[in-house]
C-alpha cells in the first residue's frame, strides 16, 4: 500500500453510549484514585464514550460510569463493546 498502514475507523463516537463487557479491562475509581479489583465489577456495564484511542493499532474506547455511586473510567477495546445503550 505504498507504506501507508490501512486503518480501521472507529465504529462508535464520543458521547454514545454504549455496552461494555468488563471481562479483562482495568477500572479506575476516579474518586478513590485506585483500581477497583475484577471481582468487585459488574459482568458488563453502561459507560459513555469520552474519547476514541487506538491500542496496538486496534480501535478502543475511554468509558466513563458509575459503580456503585462512584465515578470511574476504563479503556475497553472495541471488541468488549457489545452496542449502543
Amino acid at each position: 500500500m505504498n507504506g501507508i498502514e490501512a486503518v480501521r475507523a472507529f465504529g462508535y463516537r464520543p458521547g454514545e453510549e454504549v455496552v461494555a463487557d468488563m471481562a479483562g479491562v482495568e477500572v479506575f475509581d476516579v474518586e478513590y484514585g485506585a483500581a477497583l479489583a475484577a471481582a468487585c465489577l459488574p459482568a458488563w456495564t453502561i459507560g459513555r464514550i469520552v474519547s476514541c484511542v487506538r491500542r496496538e493499532e486496534r480501535p478502543a474506547y475511554v468509558l466513563a460510569f458509575e459503580h456503585h455511586g462512584s465515578s470511574c473510567v476504563c479503556i475497553a477495546d472495541e471488541s468488549a463493546i457489545a452496542g449502543v445503550a
